[in-house]
């Protein structure tokens, strides 16, 4: 179909929008411009619509809008799906569909693909009165890799072909089962078994395949075990529930005669650029049910590459349908989106400058979308002060609001580059760019974010800017259940209490077979005194232990401290004698130890059962739940323990509900052997009144007034190391996608794979501001700022010779409270220069402080061709 591209004329920002030509208020108070308007005209008209758009360009808007339209038109809420890329933004989503229908729904609308291809599933499984399906989660899947690498380690089963260079010693290591479950994952989403597996390696000469078939062998063989018991219902990876549920539709009524089968009128997909090639087919079974397509996509905004995502399959959408078609043509017809309203000018046009260096897959119609430019308030003189505004940094001219509209207060946006001297001072800086926005600006702190390379990063991070007194909340953790600090404690008492009691038969029975009867240690005594459950610290457990070897001793007796304290902890009685300045963690220990031991005696005992007791025996919900409310950085560690809890006990549930009569001590291992972070869907703390902390993936879909990327370091990002150079799972979908023709992607191609891959994920980051972008990095003698700094502000000299814009340093002491003029940011000069630039350093601190004197200008009143230094870091014009 022919692309149309219309600019909407004199359009003004979402919620500040008047009602004037060239927008159209819909019902609801929701205002869409002209290619806003067009593009839900055409999804609610056409077989399949492909709607293309920039950051910021009203994808999701016209997402709900087209959900609602449906909805108000008499289509069912059953006949309507909309997927999203994930499960987070799913429920964001769902939020905005159900506030603008205004109305509540019995059916969910808004779903992930794996969740409708489950939902297909389970209704299959009931249809034929079978077991429910269950998903398998990534740790669980990890946990099954481990224990089968694990035997062929210690010599069990059938040997493993390895490949040449590979010890057998890796295969215990968590970056080979991390590499592994990636391969596999990609064959099954692309429809490959074992069989073929082992043939495409045998034939592209790829022993490494080869010897993953034998494992993916294994593995399927280990799973179909678990369904020999008449109430197991079959278990589901991620990669292959929804080809299963392409399948189930395909053959349904063979198999299910008489039922009808799932089936959606409007099928919206959100963010499609992450779309893999299994929501593909399942894509086209449901078009060839009679569904209507509605794709909304930004090629440039791919994140989820690592997980499969294929961008490229937006520019296939449009490709026309038929005998012969290419994998991924609807013949869609292809709406763009003409007008980024989250960005004025000065940040839409770093976020061309970024999308302008990815490679076109689809088509590079949206990249020319232009940025809102109100009109500015205080009449003549003010428009006179922003003359140009509505020009963009590449030349290209930006929406003019209407003439009736005046800008809001701080519409004005900045771009700044900072270039610290170290980590240290980086964290520094960001801390006090924050605290300054909240404070002087009045920015909630819920409007700003801190966006990272990596997860690593982001929790050092965090650390400095807590300790800062600003308040931080992450997206998720890192972390395993197991080790969460919250979760920890209640683990270690469960797995206490989880043995039989103490002489029973039971209890021989597990002694004469293991060896080792689960009773209290001394290790784990002092853990969980020290833990919040006994909220000892190292003095005052030093001091308990003290006290039972005094009142030891005085009774004749020589036992050591250790055996005291399993003693004390084991009977609530005699933790009750102790002297009162050392009787309160003990007796709280007891307490929750028993109650813990009275709840795994009771008939039917479960973890779910044993574990409340535990919980509501230590009595942290009231006292967090108290400091999460108060807010503070002691209310947001409280927020993290509770969410913790939380996804312990949703865990609990889950495995109770998959493996019923399971002791309570399997669930305790069961958790223990898991090496991966879950995500859980308990109900979580949104982050309120703290910063947020992310990656890129997690800030997908999102916005904030003020972004500050974090870590922009040469070799950090991009990095571009290979992701695969072990296993080469790339190499395969590159090979099945008729990309390669031996198998292997190797040097510049390869290489420029991954720096798309990066660029992508920068302009995400980038592109999440409002009003406000930070981009940081650190240049010392080991670590530079990455080229993408460039792209963000680039050097005004070309990189050749000495700075123009280099003077003296100011006192450090004295910059801290300093604005950098507008175009400037404080930063360190380059290595090469610094020494042309930057006086000898004096001898000692006395003539140092006489060579740094004090500056006699007011703060933000710098000449326009000075730069003052904060602290080893020096004011640079990008």
């Amino acid at each position: 179909m022919t692309p149309t591209f219309a600019l909407a004329p004199r359009l003004t920002p979402p919620g500040n929008r008047p009602e004037a030509a060239g927008s159209v208020l819909v019902e609801g108070g929701v205002p869409l411009d002209d290619t806003q308007s067009a593009a839900v005209e055409a999804a609610l008209s056409n077989r399949a619509t492909l709607v293309l758009g920039a950051p910021g360009s009203g994808k999701t808007t016209v997402t709900c809008e087209v959900a609602v339209r449906a909805l108000d038109s008499g289509v069912q809420p059953e006949r309507v799906l909309v997927l999203a890329s994930s499960r987070r933004a799913a429920a964001r989503l769902r939020d905005e569909v159900a506030a603008r229908a205004g109305r509540t729904v019995g059916a969910p609308m808004v779903r992930t693909a794996s969740s409708a291809a489950f939902a297909v599933l389970h209704k299959r499984a009931a249809a034929l009165e079978q077991p429910t399906p269950t998903l398998v989660s990534g740790p669980e899947q990890d946990l099954v890799l481990a224990e089968l690498l694990a035997g062929h380690v210690a010599g069990e089963g059938r040997p493993l072909a390895l490949p040449a260079g590979l010890p057998e010693e890796s295969l215990g290591l968590r970056g080979l089962r991390q590499e592994l479950r990636d391969l596999l994952m990609r064959a099954a989403e692309r429809g490959l078994g074992p069989v073929e597996l082992d043939e495409m390696g045998r034939q592209n000469d790829r022993p490494e395949w080869v010897m993953a078939a034998q494992i993916y062998e294994e593995y399927l063989d280990t799973t179909a075990l678990r369904l020999a018991t008449p109430d197991a219902g079959p278990r589901y990876d991620p990669a292959v529930v929804i080809d299963e549920a392409a399948e189930s539709l395909r053959s349904w009524e063979d198999e299910v005669p008489g039922m009808p089968r799932p089936t959606w009128g409007l099928v919206v997909v959100d963010d499609y650029q992450e779309a893999t090639a299994a929501t593909v087919r399942l894509l086209r079974v449901l078009h060839d049910d009679g569904a209507r397509l509605v794709l909304l996509s930004d090629p440039d905004s791919a994140v989820q590459t690592f997980r499969g995502a294929a961008p490229g399959l937006t520019g296939r959408a449009a490709a026309p349908a038929g005998p012969g078609r290419a994998f991924g043509a609807f013949d869609a017809e292809t709406m763009v989106l003409g007008t980024v309203w989250r960005q004025l000018p000065e940040l839409r046009a770093v976020t061309r400058a970024v999308t302008n260096r990815i490679p076109v897959s689809a088509s590079a119609m949206h990249r020319r979308a232009t940025a809102y430019a109100p009109k500015p308030a205080g009449g003549e003189q003010a428009a006179g002060a922003r003359a140009g505004a509505g020009s963009t940094a590449d030349g290209s001219t930006a929406t003019e609001a209407p003439a009736t509209s005046e800008a809001p207060a701080g519409a004005v946006s900045s771009v700044q580059v900072a270039v610290l001297s170290g980590a240290a001072q980086e964290a520094a800086w960001i801390a006090r760019e924050l605290r300054a926005e909240h404070l002087l600006r009045g920015t909630p702190w819920e409007r700003m974010a801190v966006i990272a390379r990596s997860g690593t990063r982001l929790a050092a991070l965090r650390r400095e800017l807590v300790s800062a007194s600003v308040p931080v909340a992450l997206l998720g953790s890192d972390l395993p259940l197991r080790d969460e600090p919250a979760v920890a404690p209640l683990l270690a008492a469960v797995k206490t209490c989880a043995g039989a009691p103490r002489g029973s038969l039971e209890a021989l029975i597990a002694e004469e077979l293991d060896g080792n009867e689960p009773v209290l240690d001394p290790e784990t005594a002092a853990h969980l005194l020290v833990s919040p459950i006994g909220g000892l610290d190292a003095v005052a457990l030093r001091r308990l232990r003290r006290a039972l070897r005094s009142e030891e001793l005085s009774a004749g007796g020589g036992r050591t401290s250790d055996t005291l304290l399993v003693e004390v902890l084991a009977d609530p009685a005699r933790a009750a004698l102790l002297p009162t300045q050392v009787r309160r963690g003990p007796l709280a220990v007891a307490r929750v130890l028993a109650a813990g031991r009275e709840a795994a005696g009771e008939p039917g005992a479960t973890a779910q059962t044993v574990l409340w007791a535990v919980w509501a025996a230590t009595g942290l919900a009231e006292r967090w739940s108290a400091y999460a409310l108060a807010g503070g950085p002691a209310g947001l560690r409280a927020d993290r323990d509770l969410d913790s809890v939380l996804a312990l006990f949703r865990a609990a549930e889950t495995f109770v509900d998959r493996m019923p009569g399971a002791p309570v001590a399997a669930f305790v291992d069961y958790l223990a052997s898991q090496d991966l972070p879950a995500d859980s869907l308990a109900a979580s703390a949104q982050g309120a009144g703290a910063v947020e902390a992310l990656t890129p993936p997690g800030a997908a879909g999102r916005e904030w007034d003020v972004v500050v990327v974090a870590g922009v370091q040469d070799g950090v990002w991009p990095d571009l190391r290979l992701r695969d150079s072990l296993l080469g799972s790339q190499a395969l979908v590159e090979l099945i996608a008729g990309r390669s023709e031996d198998g292997r992607v190797v040097g510049a191609e390869a290489r420029r794979q991954v720096l798309t891959d990066e660029l992508r994920a920068f302009a995400v980051a980038v592109s999440r501001a409002r009003r406000r972008l930070l981009v940081t990095a650190v240049e010392d003698t080991e670590e530079a700022p990455s080229v993408f700094c460039d792209l963000v502000s680039p050097r005004n000299d070309g990189g050749d010779g000495p700075d123009p814009g280099a003077c003296r340093s100011a006192h450090r002491s004295t910059c801290v409270a300093w604005w950098p003029p507008p175009g400037r940011s404080w930063c360190a000069p380059p290595r090469s220069r610094r020494r042309a630039t930057s006086p000898p350093p004096p001898s000692s601190p006395t003539s140092r402080r006489r060579a740094s004197p004090r500056p006699t200008r007011a703060p933000g009143t710098a000449s326009p061709g000075c730069r003052a230094r904060f602290r080893c870091g020096a004011l640079r014009t990008r």
